[in-house]
């Protein structure tokens, strides 16, 4: 399961990215839901909202590439150590795997991350543009945060480990 789930996230990420990339100009900006949701084109050499993208370009590149592949060691070590009964959890990691997988891919052909959906409520609020594996990311430790709520309520609740 772990492994379909990822490499269907990698698989996504990398074509909607590839489509971008081909079709949509940098900066350009095609309503899909006037006032809420545009398709663009930006390239992030940083990470999340931007963050680290005034590193120097290649130490960016290494420095960020290197904490992606940590993160990805670190992840599939925990989605092997754990047992197969553990579905909810595994499944997380293997949204935040697929994810971390497609931007780390993305970041070693250009050198920056495609972003492409624009995401705001008319001009009161708009969210820094992100991609396919950020959703993956973003829902995997939204799933990781409530299996532990789950585990820590029931450990609390019935005094059990389970």
């Amino acid at each position: 399961m772990v492994s379909l789930v990822s490499g269907t996230i990698v698989i996504s990420d990398i074509l909607t990215k590839l489509a971008v990339i081909r079709w949509v100009e940098i900066g350009t900006e095609i309503f899909v839901v006037k006032g809420l949701l545009n398709l663009t084109h930006h390239q992030n050499p940083g990470v999340a909202f931007g963050f680290m993208r005034d590193l120097p370009s290649n130490f960016g590149i290494v420095l960020i590439s290197s904490i992606a592949v940590v993160a990805i060691v670190f992840i599939s070590s925990m989605i092997r150590n754990n047992s197969n009964t553990k579905r909810a959890e595994n499944f997380a990691l293997a949204l935040i795997l697929g994810g971390a997988i497609g931007n780390l891919a993305n970041r070693l052909w250009l050198g920056y991350v495609t972003d492409f959906i624009d995401f705001h409520w008319r001009s009161i609020y708009h969210f820094p543009a992100f991609n396919v594996a950020d959703v993956a990311i973003c829902l995997g430790v939204f799933g990781i945060t409530i299996v532990s709520i789950k585990h820590d309520y029931l450990k609390t609740s019935i005094g059990s480990d389970s």
